[in-house]
């Protein structure tokens, strides 16, 4: 990509420039998705001075240093006089392992700061701005603001209510069945942009029928992701009724949740196989209760999870309006039936519906009004 865009030398840019630059970092930030900074959000920030870029960096790792701080390292003394676009608000806090983002931007002699939008961190939220200004360094805010609210939808669920973010997948024939006598509904291309869907969540959520039938890995097989970046995957299963040999259990970190009905000789076998558990403190029908697992997710960093299957799953989660946002693939297909339909609850109303085709695939993304 060109280090230049076209703006006049020594004229504060405009508000074309500023998004152009700004498109740019949110590029460097969405293609980062090889990085795992939960619960941290994944945050971008490219340096300008003279209309060129001076340094660039991502938030790699949590932990480690953040977007701004590792763009002025490899600027160093270049940095003065830059201007620093920031796809969100620096952070101002010191309880945390890294040091705060405003005093290396004020230290470095940035002259100005560009922001996407601000951070709803409550010990961030305003507070980073506010100690730019007062140090006498401008600021401009909201730059593709809907762009960042999208990009952190899940970092702000999360930080505003200790939960995941809810995510349901499901592909489906127009029949509305999710089992067909194919071994995938979707088409190629359908599937390729699940890696994708994976690639951007903490966690991936089924039932342990979707196991046992399917016996699936719930990896990501694209993006560069290896087994230490993976994922975490959570399985349903209230009495530990599952073989410790499927393939999910040996292809990156798995969290197996169950209820007390689980004997203590399948706990044991769970342990010795080095699977990790949690056992519900409660149950609710039989089942692992989605408010204690989702409070117990997000007590460990887990931002966000995409449930992948299961019917009586994905109609519980939809009942108890604990889903975010939703994709439906329809393939062209009647399954017949005998196949197992994805929703047995009350009539519901989608709204907010986005259609993407993908090649014979129609997949519709909701966004549901009221998430939990």
């Amino acid at each position: 990509m060109p280090q230049r865009l076209n703006a006049r030398r020594g004229k504060q840019p405009g508000r074309k420039a500023d998004e152009a630059w700004m498109t740019r970092a949110f590029h460097l930030a969405e293609c980062s998705s090889l990085y795992r900074t939960a619960p941290n959000p994944r945050v971008a920030c490219i340096l300008v001075k003279h209309n060129r870029v001076v340094a660039q960096a991502v938030h790699e790792r949590f932990g480690g240093l953040h977007a701004e701080a590792l763009a002025l390292a490899k600027a160093k003394t270049a940095a003065r006089g830059a201007t620093a676009y920031i796809t969100l608000e620096p952070c101002c806090h010191t309880d945390k392992k890294t040091p705060p983002c405003v005093q290396a931007l004020k230290h470095a002699g940035i002259r100005r700061v560009v922001v996407a939008c601000r951070d709803e961190n409550p010990r961030v939220l305003g507070r980073g701005i506010r100690e730019l200004k007062k140090a006498g360094i401008r600021v401009t805010q909201n730059v593709l603001q809907e762009r960042a609210r999208n990009l952190y939808r899940f970092f702000f669920h999360w930080i505003k209510t200790a939960r995941p973010f809810v995510t349901l997948k499901m592909a489906i024939s127009i029949d509305g069945k999710i089992t067909s006598s194919r071994r995938w509904l979707s088409n190629p291309t359908a599937l390729e942009d699940v890696q994708r869907i994976r690639a951007q969540h903490d966690a991936i959520l089924v039932g342990q029928n979707t196991i046992r039938t399917d016996d699936p890995r719930l990896t990501v097989r694209k993006y560069g992701k290896d087994t230490s970046s993976q994922p975490l995957r959570v399985i349903l299963d209230s009495k530990l009724a599952l073989n410790p040999h499927f393939r999910v259990f040996h292809n990156g970190p798995v969290l197996v949740a169950c209820t007390n009905a689980a004997s203590k000789k399948r706990k044991e076998a769970f342990m010795n196989a080095g699977i990790a558990r949690w056992i519900s403190p409660i149950s609710e029908k039989g089942r692992v209760p989605f408010h204690e697992l989702f409070a117990e997710l997000g007590r460990r960093g887990i931002r966000s999870v995409l449930v992948e299957g299961g019917a009586s799953v994905a109609t519980n989660l939809l009942e108890e309006k604990r889903v975010n946002e939703a994709y439906f693939n329809v393939t062209p297909g009647l399954s017949g039936p005998r196949a197992v339909s994805l929703y047995t609850g009350r009539p519901m109303h989608l709204r907010n519906a986005q259609v993407t085709v993908l090649g014979d695939n129609a997949v519709f993304h909701v966004r549901f009004r009221r998430p939990r």
